[in-house]
């Protein structure tokens, strides 16, 4: 049974009723790892009917009080090594994962599923997202530029794609500029409140004896984190970049796809293009990896020209070392 959510009404939360949480219960997978609570969702899914009821009355009073409790905000990291890293002891080759109560992450999926539908509603995430998104995935990404590359090779012009990566997003992801992203996309004000209770005061625990305040980030492995990300790089997506210009993400990966008939006008467009980049980084207190940034021009000409750029704040020269004919 679905519940309506409704955003004309913005000084009232919608309670949930015992279907909506014992589907939501149901759902969840029962061998996850617990957060600093122990609690197994295999626990929590074996004893529903005795739960239910209590987990019930917890969380609508956190809806009625847009309150996300502090122990539900407390994460045991653990680090993974990233796939095609070696174990070289540098931190830029692991992920660091968030385990939190699991009781808690039952209450995201309930506050995700509403969030999920205004989204839905109201268009709050790009077309031009591909990452996290139901329905869209990496191929679908690829599809999109690969048409534009072939149309430009039809209509004789170049293609210059850059690609992007914002360093540490998820851990970097500035908390008022999320939720001044939602308050700008209307969010109703009682669920604008619990967000901001749920990014508020979180800290981190790494062995028994490193403990931090979170000041930012979107904790991976939280059930929100993926959605608040969305938000977070929406506006950049959503940027007027001109005819000649076509943007588009997955996840945290943007790539900027140029057409041109020759390469001065791709370089210059290119130029544009950063310093947008820049001031959207800049407000937004994040910074694009240059060590991860590629340049790849497509043509049709058997002799491929050097692309020349400047890259942001750095200003550092980028060789095309990438062409494909």
């Amino acid at each position: 049974m679905k519940q309506k959510i409704s955003s004309e009404n913005q000084d009232k939360m919608e309670l949930i009723n015992m279907e909506i949480l014992q589907d939501v219960i149901k759902s969840i997978k029962p061998m996850k790892a617990p957060g600093p609570d122990g609690i197994m969702n295999f626990t929590i899914k074996k004893n529903i009917n005795v739960l239910s009821p209590t987990l019930l009355k917890l969380f609508n009073s956190c809806l009625k009080t847009s309150y996300f409790p502090v122990l539900w905000k407390q994460a045991n990291i653990i680090v993974i090594l990233k796939k095609g890293k070696t174990n070289d002891g540098n931190p830029g080759s692991y992920r660091p994962i968030s385990l939190l109560s699991n009781i808690g992450k039952i209450f995201e999926r309930i506050i995700m599923n509403r969030l999920d539908k205004l989204s839905l509603d109201n268009c709050w995430v790009s077309k031009r997202q591909f990452g996290f998104c139901k329905g869209k995935s990496t191929i679908d990404a690829v599809d999109n530029m690969v048409s534009v590359i072939e149309k430009n090779k039809e209509e004789k012009k170049f293609t210059l794609c850059l690609f992007f990566y914002i360093k540490g997003a998820f851990d970097n992801a500035w908390h008022p500029g999320i939720l001044k992203k939602l308050k700008d996309k209307k969010c109703p004000i009682q669920l604008l409140r619990l967000m901001k209770s749920f990014l508020s005061d979180r800290t981190v625990s790494y062995g028994k004896d490193v403990s931090r305040k979170l000041e930012k980030s979107c904790p991976q492995g939280s059930i929100l984190s993926p959605f608040l990300w969305l938000i977070n790089i929406n506006d950049l997506l959503e940027m007027d970049f001109g005819e000649n210009c076509t943007i588009q993400a997955y996840a945290d990966d943007v790539t900027v796809i140029l057409t041109g008939k020759n390469i001065l006008f791709l370089e210059n467009l290119a130029e544009k293009r950063f310093q947008k980049f820049e001031v959207w980084a800049a407000e937004n207190k994040l910074t694009f990896d240059q060590r991860k940034t590629e340049v790849v021009l497509f043509t049709n000409k058997h002799k491929v020209p050097v692309v020349n750029l400047f890259f942001l704040e750095e200003k550092k020269l980028i060789y095309n070392k990438k062409s494909v004919t």
